[in-house]
């Protein structure tokens, strides 16, 4: 999950501090236990969210109703400028984030859904777009040091309407990425498990670890530099 925090007692031996023996592994005493956590309400983000990189021009609106409303940008995950997305970081071996998501792509290249994003050559995304044949469909990619190693795609019967899209983090082990149609019905799940190695800071490398959260873009002329 990348840089971490940890408070241990210190003792002093021949003008030194010792905060372990040689050999001593860092034990977990305090367990702190996680709620829901939005990325935003009707009072805006949360102090949890931020961008990838720093914005130079607005991205999202958020209605009095607490809907949000992300333009998408033609800057893409991986063009090292400021995409179009809001995340916040995994901070739990075991997670679950979803969303509702109300887009109609237009054109070959739209993409809006959910992001797993570590940096440029490191991501995953889930969401809403159309095939090569045009035709409207959920696309799961998984890159890792800038190739494509999981891929996986399932047709909608219509390219408008709203969808709900959801990723599970089982344990450090993968991600798992699944749709419904409605609220309270099933989810179902798109493609195989995605290793949560590909993203990882092990081979990735960096410190900050990985971020989750939304992500639009597209071909257009509002290109973020």
């Amino acid at each position: 999950m990348g840089r971490e925090t940890f408070l241990l007692p210190v003792t002093w031996k021949e003008d030194q501090p010792v905060i372990l023996p040689e050999g001593e592994t860092i034990t977990y005493t305090a367990n702190r236990p996680y709620g829901p956590a939005p990325l935003w309400t009707a009072d805006g983000l949360t102090k949890e969210a931020f961008f990838i990189r720093t914005p130079l021009v607005p991205c999202y609106e958020i209605g009095s109703k607490g809907q949000l409303t992300l333009t998408a940008s033609s800057s893409d995950l991986n063009d090292k400028r400021q995409p179009a997305a809001i995340g916040r970081w995994i901070n739990n071996w075991t997670f679950t984030a979803q969303t509702a998501l109300d887009f109609t792509p237009r054109e070959q290249g739209d993409f809006a859904g959910i992001t797993c994003f570590h940096d440029d050559y490191c991501y995953i995304r889930f969401g809403k777009t159309l095939d090569k044949e045009g035709k409207p469909a959920l696309s799961l990619e998984a890159y890792s040091r800038g190739k494509l190693c999981n891929q996986a795609s399932t047709p909608l019967p219509k390219a408008d309407g709203k969808i709900y899209l959801k990723v599970e983090g089982n344990d450090a082990v993968n991600y798992t990425f699944s749709y419904a149609t409605n609220p309270k019905g099933e989810w179902m799940q798109v493609g195989e498990p995605v290793s949560a190695d590909l993203i990882s800071t092990q081979t990735a490398g960096g410190f900050t670890g990985t971020m989750v959260g939304i992500y639009a873009t597209g071909n257009y002329e509002n290109t973020n530099n």
